[in-house]
């Protein structure tokens, strides 16, 4: 047991020192922050489904106030009971919203309930999300809601401006035992004095790439070109589980992505295909390729069995790296599932976290609004 230890903890310490080092490249090369305050700000996931629910949490960083225009898209499956294609298409349903927020000001909201443009609406409860100076109204999603959350700094008016005063976190909620994960904001910064009076946002690394979107170039960092994910190997056994005497005892992992580029003035949903280059604790690579439409999430064996389970890894940890191929990047975030029955009881415990990011693609990624910005739910 002891020996069992101690190679747990080189083995940690091993991948702790890997994931330093990449810290250490995407501080360098990358833009996109989940620590500083930017201009968009980018939720890849959001749950209000069954027993889980998801707490948004905004904040100005500034000392001015400071608007943004905001909207969900939902990727749930037309029919979730069958598995997407072509004849089971994303919902892709658009909901937006502005709010405004004073100067320093957080704010937050319940996703399932929303928020409304109410300053009397919850006085005296501890339990309510709605607490603090009201930003405008907060549209509920509607049931059974899997999708993501974005939202740009504006002008009162919806304008798109330059700003960088945005900060971000999601509470991923188990309603059924309390159980929370939690995850950063991915932000993206301006890279531009001026952002073009039109209704594309240009994100891109190659400070000369253009497109007939974007004929002046980027005007916000581009998406990463690596994401890297170190990880449990698909069921392998929690070791501190195993020290208290589980009798099962496995870790899974959940990864969630988006594509980039969104049209959500022609309700087009993108589509983007991702490699996978998996390394376990010996250094064997091994490969696998999936591709998402509007929004994945699923659990990494379900991307490929063969690539990311115990069984065909051999290590219990991992180290995956993962790039779009093609037109448009991606966003990513992961969520690990630890699940023990020790004697008669059987628990599972959530972590969501951020991955690591390396270099951004010299690629443009567009969002394309409708031509008028202002929302259907104006702040006020």
């Amino acid at each position: 047991m002891r020996r069992q230890r101690e190679r747990v903890g080189f083995v940690r310490r091993a991948l702790a020192v890997a994931g330093a080092l990449s810290v250490f490249a995407s501080v360098a090369s990358a833009a996109v922050t989940t620590e500083r305050a930017t201009s968009i700000v980018a939720f890849p996931k959001v749950i209000s489904q069954g027993t889980r629910d998801t707490i948004i949490q905004i904040s100005n960083v500034s000392n001015m106030p400071v608007f943004a225009h905001c909207y969900y898209i939902n990727g749930a499956l037309t029919d979730p009971t069958q598995d997407p294609g072509p004849l089971n298409p994303p919902l892709w349903n658009e909901l937006d919203f502005d709010i405004a927020l004073t100067k320093q000001q957080p704010t937050m909201w319940l996703v399932s309930s929303g928020r409304p443009n109410d300053p009397t609406d919850c006085p005296g409860d501890p339990n309510c999300y709605g607490v603090g100076i009201d930003p405008g109204f907060v549209p509920p999603v509607p049931d059974s809601f899997t999708g993501e959350l974005r939202c740009f700094e504006t002008m009162s008016d919806g304008t798109p401006i330059r700003g960088d005063h945005l900060k971000g976190e999601a509470t991923l909620v188990n309603t059924d035992n309390g159980d929370i994960a939690q995850y950063n904001a991915i932000g993206f910064g301006l890279v531009t004095a001026e952002i073009d009076d039109d209704n594309f946002l240009c994100m891109g690394g190659d400070p000369g790439a253009t497109s007939d979107q974007c004929p002046n170039g980027p005007e916000y960092v581009g998406c990463p070109n690596i994401w890297v994910l170190n990880h449990f190997s698909e069921g392998a056994r929690d070791p501190i589980a195993e020290d208290a005497g589980a009798t099962t005892n496995a870790v899974n992992t959940e990864l969630t992505v988006v594509p980039c580029t969104e049209d959500l003035e022609n309700k087009v949903p993108s589509a983007v295909t991702v490699q996978f280059l998996v390394t376990n604790e010996y250094e064997t690579t091994l490969s696998a390729s999936t591709t998402y439409t509007c929004w994945g999430n699923s659990f990494l064996d379900a991307i490929n069995p063969n690539a990311f389970g115990r069984d065909d890894l051999l290590t219990d940890f991992a180290q995956t790296r993962m790039r779009a191929v093609g037109q448009g990047g991606v966003l990513a975030v992961a969520e690990e599932f630890h699940t023990a029955t020790i004697g008669t009881t059987t628990t599972t415990s959530s972590a969501a976290f951020n991955l690591v990011v390396e270099g951004e693609r010299p690629g443009l990624d567009v969002i394309t609004f409708q031509p008028d910005l202002v929302s259907t739910n104006p702040a006020p």
